[in-house]
């Protein structure tokens, strides 16, 4: 499980300072508010192959969204979340698609689980899949908006959907997707804190991203500060209404 305090990896990067802050944020807020404590719902899955039809099916709901919400978000071209700077930097050299290169780039990092012995679920194989399968088959049968107001709307609309989109996906409890696994097994392999583990990770995922040309902006930035309260706030709002009164342990 990772530490309640992450902000101590926050180290001078020189210019590369306050992208390391953004995502010392993201992290801290995704990982210690929800991470460590979330609920276990009615429909959570005992086991990570489960094949029950409610949280299988939950689970392909909350990954549609989240592909849904990451789609809004590369779509409002105010700059992309760190993995989808990596695949955008990427599909401008190859042209295969963005969402294309994050299906592939899911399966790589999943390869990198084997020395880890990193155990998969049903989550982290749907995860794979699915996120850039919806990124993919939206950008290719949606046009571009062009209109400012349109496109803050699809920056605050894709943090809303990849926050319920979120919320659905771990309520399952099907298994972590590629990313989230290979960091928490790469802490626990060589005995490091998470947060060192996260922040080597990401930031790395997103200098050679911005290297390859993806987009970075002011977006990358709002999705950093606000998606680990966002996600927080969802999980918290389906642990009410699944448990009637029963309080969250998730605090927003």
């Amino acid at each position: 499980m990772t530490p309640p305090n992450q902000f101590g990896r926050c180290n001078s990067f020189g210019w590369f300072s306050v992208v390391c802050q953004a995502e010392c944020i993201m992290a801290t807020s995704t990982e210690s508010r929800v991470a460590k404590a979330v609920p276990v719902f009615s429909w959570s899955s005992a086991t990570r192959w489960s094949s029950q039809p409610k949280p299988v099916a939950i689970l392909i709901a909350g990954l549609t969204l989240f592909g849904f919400g990451d789609w809004l978000l590369i779509e409002s071209r105010f700059g992309n979340s760190p993995w989808s700077v990596f695949a955008g930097g990427i599909d401008k050299h190859i042209n295969i698609g963005i969402g294309t290169v994050t299906v592939v780039t899911s399966a790589v990092v999943l390869l990198l689980w084997i020395p880890l012995r990193q155990r998969p679920g049903l989550g982290t194989v749907a995860n794979a899949i699915i996120i850039g399968s919806v990124v993919e088959l939206l950008d290719r049968n949606i046009g571009a908006v062009n209109n400012f107001v349109g496109r803050c709307a699809m920056l605050v609309g894709g943090l809303v959907s990849v926050g319920i989109g979120g919320a659905l996906y771990l309520s399952t409890q099907l298994g972590p997707g590629p990313r989230d696994g290979l960091m928490t097994s790469i802490g626990k392999r060589f005995h490091r804190p998470i947060a060192h583990v996260r922040l080597a990770i990401e930031v790395t995922v997103l200098m050679l991203g911005w290297a390859l040309g993806g987009r970075l902006g002011v977006g990358t930035f709002v999705f950093a500060f606000a998606i680990g309260h966002v996600l927080a706030f969802f999980v918290g709002l389906l642990h009410r209404l699944d448990r009637g009164d029963a309080p969250s342990n998730i605090a927003v």
